[in-house]
């Protein structure tokens, strides 16, 4: 009888393809592939805009739940509340949002052990669960290039705290990008 002599996995390997790497993995490749199907459909992405709320609900998805390449969603939605009811353009905005931030919370969670082990996220760990409120707060509503979901998830933090968090976020984003195009559009030149 010859016994067969299995290699062991190096630590690499068990490191590499663990379920949470394997799950990041694969919610990098729904993100990429959203992205690249919005680059390449971008012509038809613009007509969502005549999809009402539907559309605002669908830019506002897309733009939180991509990770690889952020998408400008608040500007046509924006003006999507001088068509619609801006109150109702908000909530529905807002709601998409929150909706695809799970996308990035689920990458980041998926990820966490791995970037626990960097120095910020380490640091942002060790604090209290007010102190990373206010992190994760100031990254929400931030109008640049923000991705509260991912540090939500890569800190732990809460999915529905994440989900609330992000939904006043965004609709207070929303309220304030509608109310500018309706000033910028009520100065009108002579």
């Amino acid at each position: 009888m010859i016994k067969e002599h299995s290699k062991p996995e190096s630590s690499l390997t068990k490191r590499l393809f663990t379920q949470d790497t394997l799950r990041a993995a694969a919610f990098l490749v729904v993100s990429l592939t959203a992205t690249s199907l919005l680059l390449l459909f971008r012509d038809d992405v613009k007509l969502l805009g005549n999809f009402g709320y539907a559309g605002a609900f669908a830019l506002a998805f897309t733009g939180n739940a991509l990770v690889a390449v952020p998408f400008p969603w608040i500007f046509p939605v924006a003006a999507m509340g001088a068509v619609y009811s801006p109150l109702w353009i908000t909530l529905v905005a807002a709601l998409g949002a929150a909706v695809g931030e799970l996308v990035p919370y689920l990458l980041g969670h998926s990820l966490s052990r791995a970037a626990r082990s960097s120095a910020l996220a380490a640091r942002l760990a060790s604090l209290s669960r007010i102190k990373k409120t206010l992190v994760l707060m100031a990254l929400a509503f931030s109008p640049i290039l923000s991705y509260p979901g991912l540090a939500a998830g890569i800190l732990r933090y809460p999915i529905w705290a994440t989900f609330a968090m992000t939904l006043v976020a965004e609709g207070f984003k929303v309220w304030l990008f509608i109310n500018g195009v309706s000033f910028i559009d009520s100065i009108r030149l002579p």
